[in-house]
C-alpha cells in the first residue's frame, strides 16, 4: 500500500469499527518495530493519558458519547441520505422540525454547513405542521421539564424553536430522526443522550456513503480488515 493509497481513503466515512480496528493494528506494528507515538508515553505521576497517538484504551464508540463529542461529525450525519428510509408521505411544503429548549442550559450552535442555533438546550425534537410545536403536551419526562421552566418563570414562547420551514413531510422526518439521533434520546440503551423523546429514530443499518463501498472495500482488502459495520 502506498503513501497515494493512504490518501484516497474516505475516513470520515469508515465506521467506527473498522477506525478502532486500524489503530489497533497500527499500534501493534509500531511496538512491533519499536516505534511509539509522541503522545503515548506516561504523564507525570506515571499514569497514561488514555488516549496518546493512537490511544492506549479503545474509546467509547460515537454513539455512546455525549453529543458535544459528537460535533465534528455533525455535518456529515446530516449531509446524508436518509430518504430511502421515509417513503411516501405529502409533498406540501408545509412541515417544519422544531426543538423545544431549556434556555437556562448552555446555548447549543453549530456554524457548518447544517447551521443550527438554539438558545438554550434541547429536551425535545419533533416535526409537524401549523401550531404543533407551540402544543407543549407530550409525555411525562417532557411534562416534568416543562413544568421546572414554568416554575422558574420560563415563558413558553422561549422555549419553541423552529429549526427548519418549508418541507415536504419526508424531509420533515429525515431532519427529525438525525437530530433526535444525534443528541440521543434518554431512554434508549447505550446511549448518552438528552432528549425525552420517547421514540428511536429511523436509520440504516450502515452509516457508510454507499458511494465509498468500492473504496472501503478495496481497503478492506489490501489491510486485511472487515469493512462492516
Amino acid at each position: 500500500m502506498s503513501f497515494a493509497d493512504l490518501g484516497q481513503i474516505p475516513y470520515k466515512h469508515l465506521p467506527t469499527e473498522v477506525l478502532l480496528a486500524m489503530r489497533e493494528q497500527l499500534r501493534k506494528e509500531l511496538g512491533r518495530r519499536g516505534l511509539t507515538g509522541p503522545e503515548d508515553s506516561p504523564r507525570p505521576g506515571g499514569r497514561g493519558n488514555g488516549g496518546g497517538w493512537l490511544g492506549r484504551q479503545a474509546p467509547r464508540l460515537k454513539e455512546q458519547q455525549g453529543f458535544k463529542q459528537r460535533w465534528p461529525e455533525f455535518d456529515a450525519l446530516m449531509a446524508e441520505d436518509w430518504s430511502a428510509l421515509f417513503a411516501g408521505g405529502s409533498d406540501e411544503r408545509r412541515f417544519y422540525v422544531y426543538a423545544h429548549v431549556n434556555p437556562r442550559g448552555s446555548k447549543v450552535k453549530n456554524g457548518g454547513d447544517f447551521a443550527l442555533c438554539f438558545n438554550g438546550r434541547p429536551f425535545y425534537i419533533g416535526k409537524g405542521t401549523g401550531r404543533r410545536a407551540w402544543e407543549l403536551n407530550r409525555n411525562e419526562g417532557h411534562g416534568v421539564e416543562l413544568r421546572q421552566l414554568r416554575d422558574a418563570g420560563v415563558a413558553d414562547s422561549e422555549i419553541v424553536h423552529i429549526i427548519r420551514d418549508n418541507l415536504t413531510e419526508r424531509e420533515a422526518l429525515e431532519i427529525e430522526s438525525k437530530l433526535i439521533y444525534f443528541f440521543g434520546t434518554k431512554f434508549e440503551p447505550g446511549r448518552k443522550g438528552i432528549l425525552v423523546n420517547l421514540d428511536f429514530p429511523a436509520r440504516p443499518r450502515r452509516e457508510t456513503d454507499t458511494r465509498d463501498a468500492p473504496k472501503l472495500a478495496e481497503f478492506a482488502r489490501k489491510a486485511g480488515i472487515e469493512a462492516t459495520a
